[in-house]
């Protein structure tokens, strides 16, 4: 009668030993799953930060790439790009003469 007492609660003991830790298994097994989604949500949040950054970047360089091209452009037009300032002269059945884009020239008649 005592050993099968004692072997009852043997058997009881070892039950809820196993359970508990099977539990605490779970447990760890669990945090561990969920630390790994964490980690793996900020590198993908990282990820996307870096992505946008770097897309941001582009952007700027690209608008100052434009605002430069624009500053250049105007500063030829100011200084008298030789495309924009042309002359000509020569001669023809009515006379000759010469001439420029500011709109002063001399024409003799025929």
């Amino acid at each position: 009668m005592v050993v099968a007492i004692a072997s009852l609660t043997f058997s009881a003991w070892q039950y809820t030993d196993t359970k508990e830790r099977t539990e605490k298994q779970q447990a760890k097994q669990e945090l561990s799953l969920n630390n790994q989604k964490e980690r793996e949500r900020m590198a993908a949040n990282s990820q996307i930060r870096q992505s946008a950054l770097m897309a941001g970047r582009s952007q700027l360089a690209l608008i100052k790439a434009k605002r430069r091209m624009m500053i250049t452009t105007q500063n030829s037009y100011a200084i008298g790009n030789p495309v924009q300032s042309q002359s000509s002269s020569g001669s023809s059945p009515l006379g000759s003469g010469s001439g420029s884009n500011s709109g002063s020239g001399t024409g003799g008649k025929a």
